[in-house]
């Protein structure tokens, strides 16, 4: 039984370590298994890394190369400009500063100045640009033409001192710097309705200064007037403004300083009428004149532009702005006493516009109509066509249609020659 006990022992831990022995074995081939599976990991892990690394290269390969071919195509470009920089800064201008200055030794001045003025800032080019600006200014000034001439020199660096001294001699000339919505004391004219202490200063505002053209309005309204002193077609007060007026203000100032005396259109007032204002102060003088306040309008004051012919009552209207700042051009007939704001323009770019034509084309047209209405026959015991008879309202005795717009009749395209007038069968009188 001791035997049997002892080898029962021994089998058992035989066993025993067997069953050790093979989960040793196990573990040992389990860890194998793991490092192999590790290793395995690695690889890839390492495989996927360089396959990156080899993906990278190739985008940085391909990048350099983009930016090599870049920086060779910007080089060209840079080597291009400098090369067109070279011709058009160096080697054109000095060709044309070449012909410039040829120009001049041959006495064509015109041309060289033109060239010269191209070249702006090469060489002393612009030096000599003002240089012959400079003679300009001191024609203009033979000729009598302060604005233009200062205009000239006040934008001249090398003749700063010159045009100082332009200003000093003629002071007026300061108006001239002043800008769209500035005022001016410009000329002097009655306002305070006490003549015995002098005419005051006018104030302008200016509405346009730019391109050698100042163009201002009257502060106030200055005066009082008929626009005609006959209900006809034409103007009394345009001559009484380019004339008396003129005279009166502007007669210490140089001839010719003031380009035209007139006044504001239509047109003007709508470019200007946020500057000018519709609704300027009267001077205690323009009130003195009587001006006729309208029943529905207040008083009014002048605006150029055509001539208004009243349907039926044989009236010529003007636009006027009425007291509440709108215009009308039904208020009252061209003989009736309204507000004068007179409107000034000087032209200091040195051209030679007559600013009056139109203004003398119209008188020259109202006096031929005038002429006309003289010589239509006299009624008499002969001519039994006007005898006991008046000139017919719708035609003014010429016998002729007058073209009809809207509600008004309108002189703007002239009468239709050789149609007769429905009110007077075409003699110009009726009973």
């Amino acid at each position: 039984m001791l035997v049997l006990g002892i080898t029962y022992v021994l089998v058992l831990r035989s066993r025993r370590k067997k069953k050790r022995e093979e989960a040793e074995a196990q573990r040992i081939q389990r860890e194998e298994e793991k490092k192999a599976d590790l290793t395995i990991g690695f690889q890839r892990i390492l495989r996927d890394i360089q396959e990156e690394y080899a993906e990278k290269q190739e985008r940085i390969g391909k990048r350099r190369k983009k930016v090599l071919l870049i920086s060779v195509f910007c080089a060209l470009i840079v080597l291009g400009i400098a090369v067109a920089l070279v011709i058009g800064v160096v080697l054109l201008p000095g060709k044309q500063y070449s012909k410039a200055l040829a120009l001049q030794v041959e006495g064509r001045d015109a041309e060289a100045y033109a060239l010269f003025a191209e070249l702006g800032d090469f060489r002393d080019a612009g030096k000599i640009c003002q240089a012959y600006d400079y003679e300009k200014a001191l024609g203009y000034l033979a000729e009598g033409k302060q604005p233009a001439a200062y205009a000239l020199l006040r934008g001249l660096s090398e003749y700063r001192a010159e045009a100082e001294e332009c200003l000093t001699k003629y002071p007026h000339l300061k108006v001239l710097d002043a800008a769209p919505g500035d005022e001016v004391l410009l000329g002097s004219y009655e306002q305070d309705n006490d003549p015995e202490n002098g005419a005051e200063a006018v104030e302008w505002i200016i509405l346009k200064n730019e391109n050698g053209i100042f163009y201002a309005v009257s502060k106030y309204v200055l005066d009082t007037k008929p626009y005609n002193q006959e209900n006809k077609d034409g103007s009394t007060l345009k001559p009484w403004l380019k004339e008396e007026f003129s005279d009166m203000v502007f007669g210490e100032l140089p001839d010719g300083f003031v380009s035209r005396v007139g006044l504001l259109s239509r047109d003007d007032m709508r470019v200007y009428d946020s500057t000018a204002g519709t609704k300027p102060e009267w001077t205690p003088y323009a009130r003195a004149q009587g001006p006729e306040k309208h029943y529905y309008a207040g008083y009014s004051w002048w605006l150029d532009g055509e001539y208004f012919h009243g349907y039926g009552s044989g009236d010529v209207d003007m636009s006027v702005v009425i007291e509440s700042g709108s215009y009308s051009n039904n208020v009252s007939p061209i003989t009736g006493m309204n507000g004068v704001r007179p409107a000034i323009l000087i032209d200091y770019s040195g051209n030679e516009i007559n600013y009056y034509a139109d203004d003398e084309a119209e008188a020259e047209k109202a006096a031929a109509a005038e002429e006309a209405e003289a010589n239509v026959r006299p009624a008499t015991k002969s001519n039994t066509d006007t005898y006991n008879k008046k000139k017919c309202n719708r035609c003014s005795g010429t016998g002729k249609v007058t073209l009809h717009y809207g509600n008004s009749w309108n002189k703007k395209e002239g009468y239709r020659y050789g149609e007769k007038c429905g009110g007077c069968n075409g003699t110009g009188y009726v009973s």
